[in-house]
């Protein structure tokens, strides 16, 4: 079985007569790979609880929606700085990590090798569309599907290469979120002062995004706790438009640029925990020096602002855009320096099982808080508060930390990996450990 718990074969490939791709088995997973991934999905939950249960942004309008306490809006500035764009920043350049350890493992037959893995992209791609209009429109899965057959193009480049590549993609939103906050910023003046001009409607067209109304919260709340049917349409709507307008104008350049980089630090050894300390205490101070900053910048220009939602989306596309990077490198270069110090093991060992079934503990949020705050299950869309969505990312934490590594006791992949693996590789692997 492969570090990536996205990548897998049948584990008895004997009667091939020409050399397929293999899994790696369970002695030769890579552990530090593992526990950043696990530490990366538990992240991402932080942010996402508040798409789950929350309307409207909110992560743009904290003001709106989740509560306007000093806990709640602290919870709100701790998940910003630590949490936002920084884990789904690690999770995808791990994405990208795993695409180069399975093409190492298995490169004797290069033709075989990407025939399965354009097959495993294309499932990718049909899983996130059915998790996106049948459960939650806020997918990731769909975009790594589509992103992860661009950058396999690029595998053959070399570390410093393929990272600056992945720099340069990355950054290509930069200049547009700037000049789209600036456009939006100049065309709310004009509305301010009562100007009139092609440029005029262009805020008031956005502000139902960005700043909605009462009115347009309760619709969203009606939509969500109301029948499945209703719900379906008002998700199919989202969906569209993030894997169309969000997929060209920022997810593709960000995901595919973050993949390459991840793709060319796998190829530097930098997630196997194989670089001195030393190494990465110098990563860990650069990516936090330099991250941290960024990112502490762009949410004081938040605050100072009065959470303007324009001041938001600049910092989301340009300051934090680029802190996140140096920040998901500072998380990573910690965690190895914690496994190459074999400290709080007991913790790690966790982490790692948790990564070892990603897909399956990913999809496992979407079911359980779908059900908790949809119509079709309890119906408490809207109902709860920062602090207390909070309370239930620890309570998720604490579950997959105990249930998971049980979990790999007696399976040897999560549910939905291992129907991956069927559907890929079009055999059936053995899903039950043997008791011995």
């Amino acid at each position: 079985m492969s570090s990536d718990p996205l990548f897998a074969n049948p584990e008895n490939n004997a009667e091939v007569p020409e050399i397929a791709p293999a899994p790696i088995q369970s002695s030769q997973r890579i552990v530090s790979l593992d526990v950043l991934r696990g530490t990366a999905l538990l992240g991402i939950l932080v942010i996402n609880i508040g798409v789950y249960a929350l309307p409207g942004d909110s992560q743009f309008s904290p003001l709106l929606v989740g509560g306007t306490g000093s806990l709640n809006l602290s919870i709100w500035g701790i998940g910003t700085l630590l949490f936002f764009q920084k884990m789904m920043a690690l999770f995808s350049m791990l994405f990208g990590a795993g695409i180069v350890l399975q093409l190492s493992k298995n490169s004797d037959n290069e033709s075989l090798v990407s025939k399965i893995f354009f097959r495993r992209q294309r499932w990718l791609i049909i899983i996130g569309l059915l998790h996106a209009y049948l459960f939650w429109w806020g997918d990731i899965l769909f975009f790594y599907g589509v992103c992860g057959i661009i950058v396999y193009l690029f595998r053959n480049l070399k570390a410093r290469s393929i990272i600056i590549t992945g720099l340069l993609i990355m950054c290509v939103t930069v200049p547009l979120f700037w000049g789209i906050s600036a456009l939006m910023e100049y065309s709310r003046d004009m509305m301010t002062t009562g100007e009139e001009g092609s440029l005029s409607n262009v805020w008031k067209e956005a502000s139902a995004s960005f700043n909605p109304t009462p009115e347009d919260l309760q619709k969203e709340i009606d939509d969500h706790t109301g029948s499945y049917n209703d719900l379906f349409f008002a998700r199919a709507e989202r969906a569209i438009m993030a894997q169309t307008g969000m997929l060209l104008f920022y997810a593709m350049w960000r995901v595919c640029g973050l993949m390459l980089i991840g793709m060319g630090l796998m190829k530097l050894r930098f997630f196997t925990a194989e670089l001195p300390v030393r190494t990465y205490a110098i990563t860990l101070a650069i990516g936090y020096g330099i991250g941290f900053l960024l990112s502490v910048f762009g949410l004081y220009s938040i605050i100072t602002s009065g959470y303007d939602p324009i001041v938001g989306l600049r910092v989301m596309g340009v300051d934090d855009y680029i802190g996140s990077l140096f920040v998901s490198i500072g998380h990573a270069s910690l965690i190895m320096i914690i496994i190459k110090s074999e400290v709080l093991m007991f913790l790690t060992d966790r982490l790692a099982a948790i990564g070892r079934v990603a897909l399956s503990n990913y999809l496992f949020h979407t079911l359980v808080f779908t059900t908790v705050f949809y119509g079709y299950g309890l119906g408490l869309f809207g109902r709860f508060e920062r602090f207390e969505l909070a309370l239930m990312v620890l309570a998720m934490w604490l579950f997959q930390l105990i249930v998971s590594p049980i979990w790999l006791r007696f399976y040897r992949f999560g549910p939905f990996e291992w129907l991956w693996r069927i559907v890929t590789y079009r055999k059936v692997p053995k899903f039950k450990r043997s008791v011995e």
